[in-house]
Formats: C-alpha cells, sequence, structure tokens
C-alpha cells in the first residue's frame, strides 16, 4: 500500500474469527478511501457478503489478501473471486512453490491485461514497453513444480480439514477456539487456539517435541515500518496477539502426532484447572 503513495488504514477485527470486522468498515470511510482490503488469515475466508456490499455501494475496489487461503471457500465460492485476489505461493503456504512466488485473480480483463504488464517490466509484448513495471515473472522451474503440487491440492486441502476438525473435536470444551463460520469452509493454514498463559503453554509443548508459532506476536500496526503513520489502537487485535498460538495442520502431519499433541494440551490443561 504504501509502496503505491497510499495510507493504510487499520480495522480491527472480530474478536471470535480475528478477521476482519464489517461492521467498522463505515467508521473508517472517507472520501479519501479506494480499496478495503480483508485478508483470509489461517486459511478462514472473511464475512464476505458484509465487506462486498459495503465496497460495491461506496464504489471501492475489493482487494483480497488470499496469501494464507488456497483453497479456502465462502458461500460455495473460493476466496479470490469476490474481488482481485493476491495469492502467495512461498513454501509455507497450502499451495507453495520450490522458492517463493505468488499470483492474481480477477474478472477484470483490462485489470487482467495492465497485471501482465507491471509484472514484465511494462511490457505489451516482445517489443513494446507502454508503462514502467518490475521483474514479477514466476519463474519456469516454479511453474514447472507447481504444475505438479496442483494435482494433489485437493488431497492436502482435506488433510488440513481433517486435522482441523480433529482438534475442533477434541479441544472445543476445553480451550478457546478461533470460530470458523458456517459460511466458511477453510483450507487452514493453521489452527488457532487461545489461552491466558499462552507463553508457558508454547514452552510445554516445545519441552516435547512441538514447535508451535505465534501468527503474529506483533501486528502490522506496530511495526516499525509503519511507525510514520498515526498512532491507532485495535483493542481486539492487540488482545488477541497476547493470547494465541496455532497448531500444526500440515498435510505431511501424521494423525497419531495430532492426536498426541491434543493429549499433551487435554493434559496440560486438565493440570492447570487442577492448580
Amino acid at each position: 500500500v504504501l509502496l503505491v503513495g497510499a495510507t493504510p488504514v487499520f480495522v480491527d477485527v472480530d474478536p471470535l474469527t480475528a478477521l476482519m470486522d464489517p461492521e467498522l468498515l463505515p467508521a473508517k470511510l472517507t472520501k479519501r478511501t479506494k480499496a478495503v482490503i480483508p485478508v483470509h488469515l489461517g486459511g478462514v475466508a472473511c464475512d464476505m457478503d458484509p465487506i462486498t456490499r459495503f465496497c460495491s455501494e461506496h464504489g471501492l475496489d475489493l482487494i483480497e489478501d488470499c496469501a494464507q487461503a488456497i483453497g479456502s471457500t465462502y458461500r460455495g465460492r473460493s476466496v479470490g473471486s469476490f474481488g482481485t485476489g493476491c495469492f502467495s505461493l512461498h513454501p509455507l503456504k497450502t499451495l507453495g512453490a520450490c522458492g517463493d512466488g505468488g499470483f492474481i485473480t480477477t474478472a477484470d480483463g483490462d485489470r487482467a491485461q495492465l497485471l501482465r504488464r507491471l509484472r514484465s517490466l511494462g511490457h505489451r509484448d516482445r517489443d513494446h514497453v507502454d508503462s514502467p513495471g518490475e521483474n514479477a515473472r514466476l519463474d519456469a522451474l516454479q511453474a514447472a513444480i507447481l504444475k505438479v503440487k496442483l494435482l494433489h491440492l485437493s488431497d492436502w486441502t482435506a488433510a488440513r480439514r481433517r486435522h482441523g476438525a480433529a482438534y475442533q473435536k477434541a479441544l472445543r470444551r476445553h480451550f478457546e477456539l478461533t470460530a470458523v463460520t458456517q459460511s466458511c469452509e477453510p483450507a487452514f493454514s493453521a489452527f488457532v487456539i487461545r489461552h491466558d498463559e499462552r507463553d508457558d503453554l508454547i514452552v510445554h509443548l516445545g519441552e516435547r517435541g512441538f514447535d508451535v508459532k505465534v501468527h503474529y506476536p506483533v501486528p502490522i500496526h506496530k511495526q516499525q515500518a509503519l511507525e510514520s503513520l498515526a498512532p491507532v489502537t485495535l483493542p481486539h487485535t492487540e488482545s488477541l496477539v497476547r493470547r494465541i498460538v496455532s497448531l500444526p495442520v500440515s498435510p505431511e502431519l501424521d494423525p497419531s502426532d495430532r492426536d498426541a499433541l491434543i493429549d499433551i494440551l487435554l493434559a496440560w490443561n486438565k493440570n492447570r484447572a487442577n492448580v
């Protein structure tokens, strides 16, 4: 956003889903607003109906951050199909290249042509340069690897959902879970739980061979790169980053290891309750 000369305006999250709260959008709207960028964090789709409606009513671009959400749907529609979808092919995403890469989806033919030029140094074809651009082409090796991996995406997504369902069934009465609405069928890139003693839990799991992570410990509005912007308070976001931890959901995760992790979590929680 900053690189194109625009100013990001942050919207707090719904505390249940940890995703953009559509009810907060009207208060952020000004005459200078150009677009809304919902982030489908962790492979869970934002509440797209009210977000799409808000953008339509106010003539705003809808740009979906689908970096972690390849394979996720909302009301049966793939994320990235509501507006302009931006996807990551980083090796740690739900469909990862061998190196790095990404892609953009759009139903706007003119925008597609512009994007093709921008990613190829502004070239319309070999001999004509219509605008400034950069070298953002996906290289042939990454494309060849992804072509093969794409054949397995459905199976991998199903495995992620099985892991998520197992966590939900086992943990929902013992831990606070990040809510997934019935409108969304997630392709989990992480399964997020919450606990006030999160840091102790991370140490406990690490001592037993489970390296879990926090996504993300420093929210974007607190990053040094954005310190030139006006200070903003996002109370739900700031509360969540102190309590969240992500459990593994990769397709390669053996169900027996997942179940062992669940047993450790339940035992830890039971001991905490008895203290």
